[in-house]
């Protein structure tokens, strides 16, 4: 542990690793891309995939929701491979690069949305784990307990993980990633080998539009893709490898559970993720890998919560910080957002996707050479960036106008029928064409100075 780590590390928080949350992760520190890869597969497969799946099965038909949640998939892949790249890059977590390209004031504002929506994550997956593990004692055993103990007891459990640190949640993953892949295979062959026939699932006639699940697949990991993938990535040794790791982790992990969790909906007619377990054959022991993936997912959502404060509070530990937001987490589970999963996707969505377009455009376009490991090392950004600030909050507001009046939104115009995809396409087009004018001003404004001289 270097010198900065252990002024930030005191009392019972030396337990803890800091995981270099204000400074590059060493070259020396690295790790294999298998190790990205599984964390990520484990994100992806998780109970709410499972509720995400009931949602999308009512009233519509298989094919058309299997493909809404590939196309889903496909747009959190290119994103997640960017930010893969800028993580391992700069070896920063995105709350160290958020104060490079957003300033010091936009990174609060933007780190207090994604802290808001990974706190919210928690919660719900804490909700979703809680129901589950209650359900499946009181069907397997006859046991009931209420799910609000299972919530504070897997709260208790995920938090100290997360605030273990990286190694903890990789390690975790290693564990419940093989199993979670063969519960998923032999769920498919439970399927096929039953009497049970495709029909829909019990529900409404009317289905969610598809461009709505498209939207709702990548809403649901779009923080994730964007802001979560550099708090891993900068453990990668080099950039391709990062990035690959990170898109495929997302892209198969996410829209194999939900495709898996569609068609077992459609094949049992069940309404939920209990039922679903056990008409299938799958049963307890089905749930309690369910669980346990959930537990891996809720890890990297709340280690990012640690990282996000301590972009915005430089003097206390990162775990210190992450057995805090793991308590608020708990908290807000047990008082039952899992009950509002779509609504809180549909808000928070339009805030966070235009920061992917600026990001991608700043570091890809823009400036590249602001993010070498000489400017990397230097933290003393400015603390306004008005330009960026204004395209976040004119994107933002754009893609609330293409998101149905229904899902939050103001539904005043159409564009890709995506919102969340919106999002990015404005901002990055916004970000490109005004801050190349700024470039532009700025130079022929110093040529002129050079010339006067």
């Amino acid at each position: 542990m270097d010198q900065q780590q252990k002024k930030l590390s005191f009392g019972l928080f030396d337990l803890f690793s800091e995981d270099y949350a204000r400074e590059p992760v060493p070259l020396s520190k690295r790790v294999h891309w298998m190790y990205l890869f599984m964390i990520w597969m484990a994100m992806g497969v998780d109970l709410a995939a499972f509720y995400l799946g009931a949602a999308f099965s009512q009233g519509n038909d298989l094919l058309p929701v299997i493909l809404a949640i590939v196309g889903g998939s496909m747009i959190l892949m290119p994103i997640a491979f960017c930010s893969g790249w800028i993580g391992a890059s700069t070896g920063l977590s995105f709350a160290m690069i958020a104060r490079k390209f957003l300033g010091r004031f936009g990174a609060i504002i933007v780190l207090l949305v994604i802290l808001a929506n990974n706190i919210g994550w928690f919660g719900v997956q804490i909700g979703f784990f809680g129901e589950a593990a209650s359900a499946t004692l009181a069907e397997w055993v006859g046991i009931e307990i209420a799910p609000l103990w299972w919530m504070i007891l897997g709260g208790i459990l995920m938090t100290l993980t997360a605030a273990w640190g990286f190694k903890a949640i990789s390690n975790l993953s290693a564990l419940t990633v093989p199993l979670m892949v063969g519960l998923l295979i032999s769920l498919i062959f439970a399927s096929i080998f039953t009497d049970l026939t495709i029909t829909p699932p019990i529900g409404g006639d009317e289905g969610m539009p598809i461009g709505l699940i498209v939207s709702l697949v990548a809403g649901a990991w779009m923080v994730g893709s964007i802001a979560a993938t550099p708090d891993v990535a900068r453990f990668a040794k080099n950039k391709i490898q990062a990035g690959l790791s990170c898109a495929f982790g997302i892209g198969i992990g996410n829209s194999l559970t939900a495709i898996i969790a569609v068609i077992l909906y459609f094949i049992t007619g069940a309404d939920n993720v209990v039922d679903v377990m056990f008409r299938i054959g799958g049963g307890g022991i089905a749930l309690l890998i369910m669980m346990m993936a959930t537990w891996t997912s809720n890890d990297n959502a709340l280690y990012s919560s640690g990282l996000a404060l301590t972009g915005m509070m430089r003097n206390i530990p990162k775990s210190a910080l992450t057995i805090w937001a793991g308590l608020i987490g708990t908290v807000v589970g047990v008082l039952g957002i899992y009950d509002n999963l779509t609504t809180f996707l549909f808000i928070l969505t339009p805030l966070i996707a235009p920061v992917g377009g600026i990001l991608y455009v700043d570091y890809f376009l823009l400036n590249n050479h602001k993010y070498k490991m000489a400017f990397v090392r230097q933290d003393n950004p400015p603390m306004f960036k008005p330009l960026v600030l204004t395209v976040w909050a004119l994107a933002t507001l754009l893609t609330f106008c293409t998101t149905p009046s229904g899902e939050g939104g103001f539904g005043i115009f159409n564009f890709t029928t995506i919102p969340v995809l919106d999002g990015i396409i404005f901002s990055t087009v916004l970000y490109y064409i005004f801050g190349k004018t700024q470039q532009l001003v700025q130079n022929r404004t110093e040529d002129k100075k050079t010339s006067a001289a």
